[in-house]
């Protein structure tokens, strides 16, 4: 009877050992997972921050490009945030943030992934934006191109005149030769289409519009041409304004994802401190 008993109490004392050395053991485990969830979740987001330093230096040379020539603006480069795509669509966050709180003792990671995914809608869409409104701008660019080929050939047209209604359009059609003799050859030097367009309301349709402005009340060609280098200066100021417009849009999503990564960055401190404690 007491051999049994003994026998019993062993068993139980054994069962219970290996119990709760399978228990420690599957807690160590788990304290390892979740320290590799926390050093592999701290390196993506270390990751994430150069984003927002790509976007500002592309924002920056976007509106240094638009102060020298607005016509010369380009596709918005974009960084490959890859970091980002797996914070948002690859992670399983829910097991993320349990593990964070387990070994961050607190729940921060939760803001820091609703950041991230409205970080990635908004960054989404201020691509997707530029795409479209890059797009629009090749048509109002075009637009304002034929409004200058259609003031030239106003112009020839009026320069050919022979027979005139009045002494004052004969003297606004010398007046616009002699013009047309001075900016002739800086409209036909040879640069890039671009600059070209930048270059013709100040080199072309200004000078234009100050020659022929005090004939205003005359109809006929004289007129035509005037209500051509009108046409031709609203397009240039459409093609601009939409292209500042831009600008604004991308400086000041700027502003609001340099917000938001600075909250990143303030939320992760506490990662931050834990990764420096881990054992190399």
């Amino acid at each position: 009877m007491k051999a049994a008993w003994i026998a019993t109490l062993t068993t139980l004392l054994v069962v219970g050992l290996q119990s709760w050395q399978q228990k420690k053991r599957d807690e160590e485990q788990q304290n390892s997972t979740e320290q590799k969830k926390m050093k592999y979740l701290n390196f993506i987001i270390q990751d994430t921050y150069k984003i927002v330093e790509f976007y500002n230096s592309n924002s920056q040379k976007l509106v240094n490009t638009f102060n020298i020539n607005p016509f010369l603006i380009e596709e918005y480069s974009h960084y490959s945030a890859q970091s980002l795509e797996v914070i948002v669509n690859k992670l399983n966050q829910e097991d993320y943030y349990l593990a964070s709180t387990t070994q961050l003792k607190g729940d921060d990671i939760a803001e820091v992934f609703l950041i991230y995914n409205a970080l990635y809608l908004q960054i989404k869409d201020t691509k997707g934006h530029h795409i479209a409104e890059m797009e629009k701008l090749k048509q109002t660019q075009d637009d304002f191109s034929n409004s200058i080929s259609d003031l030239q050939e106003s112009i020839n047209k009026l320069l050919l005149t022979k027979n005139f209604n009045s002494d004052k359009e004969k003297l606004g059609q010398r007046q616009l030769n002699e013009l047309m003799g001075k900016i002739k050859p800086i409209i036909l030097k040879d640069q890039p289409y671009k600059s070209r367009l930048f270059d013709s309301k100040n080199v072309f349709i200004e000078p234009v519009i100050k020659t022929l402005e005090p004939y205003d009340g005359i109809e006929g060609d004289l007129r035509n041409v005037l209500l051509k280098a009108y046409d031709a200066r609203i397009k240039y100021n459409l093609c601009v304004v939409h292209l500042r417009n831009m600008i604004d849009y991308i400086t000041t999503n700027g502003k609001e994802i340099n917000y938001e990564i600075t909250r990143i960055k303030e939320l992760t401190e506490p990662l931050e401190a834990y990764i420096k404690k881990l054992p190399k």
